[in-house]
């Protein structure tokens, strides 16, 4: 593998991430990401009902109907209670907590959790909705920005970026031992990429890598999605994209995903 090359990347990602977070700071989801950041850490929420909580999350996120926020989409209670019982035992925050201690890992019992915990409405063969992207969500904001948000924005940025020569190089020096096609392909590449990305302080990496792909896919959207204005996107997460500082940074990101010429 050409480290030298591999390094050059790595550089270029940690300035395009970096800019990321400042960029994020100007559009509707940071006063989100701030306004859930306060009541799953600050001291005056702590007593405030966990599935309350969550349920904010989910809303904000518009993944309300995997939880079920009204009579009508709470299809099983037992569901519901089984999702209160994992989320309020310690243990699990203490297993999101070690995902960066662990050197940005999935141990078993974490891996059990993402996958086997069941939610919401009932699909029409009898199994119930798997909430992977509500959890990684969850433990994003109660680790404090330190477990990766796993969502389509984050998946399509990484499966992106690793299709790229210096990146397919470094996934095979760490290559994980798992099923073809499980949603734990996402979390052993990012993690991947954590071990890597030392140009990123270790207390920002996550969250500065969630802000560069999400705004990628934010962007990305607004040039793909039917009928969405080219100057300004907004949805409950996103907000105002249209600046040119917003158009200078996908300009360069998308040259840094092999998207156009330089």
């Amino acid at each position: 593998m050409n480290n030298t090359e591999l390094n050059k990347k790595l550089k270029k990602l940690a300035r395009l991430a970096t800019k990321a977070i400042k960029l994020r700071a100007k559009t509707k989801g940071a006063h989100d990401g701030k306004f859930l950041q306060a009541i799953f850490q600050d001291k005056a929420y702590k007593d405030a009902d966990l599935m309350l909580k969550v349920e904010m999350l989910a809303k904000i996120y518009s993944v309300a109907r995997i939880i079920g926020t009204t009579k009508d989409e709470i299809k099983n209670e037992e569901l519901r209670n089984n999702l209160r019982n994992i989320l309020e035992d310690p243990k699990t925050t203490t297993l999101f907590s070690e995902y960066q201690k662990d050197n940005y890992e999935i141990k078993e019992p974490l891996k059990e959790i993402l996958l086997d915990t069941t939610c919401g409405s009932r699909e029409k063969d009898g199994k119930t909705n798997t909430i992977i992207s509500l959890l990684s969500k969850y433990g994003y904001y109660i680790t404090n920005f330190q477990f990766p948000i796993y969502d389509n924005f984050a998946r399509d940025g990484i499966t992106k970026l690793f299709k790229q020569k210096e990146f397919k190089e470094l996934l095979k020096t760490s290559r994980p031992h798992i099923e073809l096609g499980s949603s734990l392909v996402f979390f052993y590449k990012y993690g991947t990429l954590l071990k890597a990305c030392t140009y990123l302080p270790r207390k920002r990496r996550i969250d500065a890598l969630d802000a560069f792909f999400w705004l990628y896919g934010v962007m990305k959207a607004t040039q793909t999605h039917e009928g969405a204005n080219k100057t300004f996107w907004w949805s409950g997460t996103c907000g105002y994209v249209g600046d040119k500082k917003f158009r200078d940074w996908y300009d360069a990101v998308q040259e840094f995903m092999g998207e156009k010429q330089s």
